[in-house]
């Protein structure tokens, strides 16, 4: 079996993503000044990663991501690595993880009660959208956009609002990139 890992660029990539969105997403961009903030040391990584050497194999991946605390960065972007765990606070009986993801960024926000994960899997976009389709047809204010071959999966379930955006990749080994913004209602 072929195992591969995201380069820290792509990763950094689909951080910035993520940043964008929840900016743009009520209750996620309360701070803006923050988020700029965020893009701006995201952009400085980014320019640092480009001076140096990139990434070229497995073992100089794991050895660069091992060298930032044990396997996982944290910061304002929340935990970053590589088969990340998933906190108490996600709600797995309402939203769980599809077989076979790997969880890249886990990023808690205690002031506005909200959660956001990504992960990477190899399986289809259209199966892993089939998948969360179905755990969300039954939401309140159920809303299902494709662009491309992209979706956005949006809707109410218990006391939670959840977005679901789920992205092929140009990486032949892992076809399909999830971001969830989770936030608790009351």
């Amino acid at each position: 079996m072929k195992v591969r890992i995201i380069s820290i660029k792509k990763l950094i990539i689909l951080l910035m993503t993520i940043l964008l969105i929840m900016a743009f997403v009520p209750g996620c961009g309360k701070n803006a000044d923050k988020v700029e903030e965020a893009v701006d040391q995201v952009e400085s990584i980014e320019d640092k990663e480009q001076e140096e050497n990139s990434v070229s194999s497995i073992e100089d991946s794991e050895k660069q991501i091992s060298n930032i605390s044990g396997g996982e960065m944290t910061g304002s972007l929340g935990s970053i690595g590589v088969g990340l765990s998933l906190p108490d606070s996600y709600p797995h009986n309402i939203l769980p993880i599809i077989d076979g993801a790997n969880i890249i960024n886990v990023k808690e926000n205690s002031s506005n009660n909200s959660l956001g994960i990504m992960f990477i899997c190899n399986k289809s976009v259209d199966e892993v959208y089939e998948f969360y389709k179905e755990l969300m047809q039954d939401a309140r204010n159920f809303s299902d956009e494709k662009d491309n071959n992209n979706y956005i999966l949006t809707g109410t379930k218990d006391k939670y609002k959840i977005m679901a955006i789920i992205m092929e990749t140009d990486d032949s080994d892992l076809k399909c990139n999830v971001m969830f913004n989770i936030a608790f209602t009351n």
